[in-house]
């Protein structure tokens, strides 16, 4: 139940995130279906969703790893935010 519970929270606040409220419309859920399927973002739900400590220490990465999909969505259907800097990569 707590691991839902984390899931959840998680999933919420990545959607509120500057970047997810910059464009809206039609590509904007598809985008979201396929940043939910982007392999980085499952494996960290799924090594999340056994492990409490883990969710909690990767929510960072989790939300970065998100971003990053939906990002990379948007740009590729040509929705993208235009100019602007990227965030630092690590």
């Amino acid at each position: 139940m707590r691991v839902l519970l984390v899931v959840l929270l998680l999933a919420g606040c990545a959607s509120s995130d500057s970047v997810s409220d910059a464009v809206t419309g039609p590509v904007s859920g598809r985008c979201q279906s396929e940043a939910d399927r982007d392999p980085t973002v499952r494996l960290l739900r799924m090594k999340g969703a056994g492990a409490e400590m883990f969710a909690q220490e990767h929510a960072d990465d989790l939300r970065i790893a998100l971003n990053d999909a939906l990002q990379a969505c948007r740009t590729g259907a040509g929705s993208g935010p235009r100019g602007g800097v990227e965030r630092q990569r690590r």
